[in-house]
């Protein structure tokens, strides 16, 4: 998928290089593909992305990339699968990531919880945001 979610149609990558090998696309090819198939949603693996957290929902939740390696080739990244259960009551389908960590965040969140330990606050050196960590439907 393309790189915004405002993206429409189809497009070359500017990954590349030309070839005509690489595409994106937008919500709109998303939506006219779920549409014509009969589906809800797709799910893809894609390539880590450094400090990813394993998964991604774009698209307004009709695409979803999962990628499964953690800390491939030194990215940082979480890993990803994806739970399905089968609600009984309605019979809906609920999907939920679950993410295998990265060894790297691990470590960083250790060594936070004990510099907290240590100095009972944090304010001065944890940064402006976490690792990225959580749920795309509840």
């Amino acid at each position: 998928p393309g790189e915004a979610e405002d993206s429409f149609g189809v497009h070359g990558s500017p990954r590349d290089n030309h070839a005509n090998i690489i595409s994106t696309w937008g919500k709109d090819v998303t939506s006219k593909f779920c549409t014509r198939n009969n589906l809800d949603m797709v799910v893809r693996s894609h390539q880590a992305q450094k400090g990813g957290c394993g998964y991604e929902a774009m698209h307004t939740g009709r695409c979803v990339r999962v990628f499964s390696a953690r800390d491939y080739e030194g990215f940082d990244n979480d890993a990803s699968v994806l739970f399905m259960t089968r609600e009984q009551s309605s019979g809906q389908l609920v999907i939920r990531p679950q993410v295998l960590r990265s060894l790297v965040k691990v470590q960083w969140d250790s060594a936070l919880e004990k510099k907290q330990d240590e100095a009972g606050d944090l304010s001065n050196i944890v940064p402006e945001s976490k690792w990225p960590v959580g749920n795309l439907w509840g």
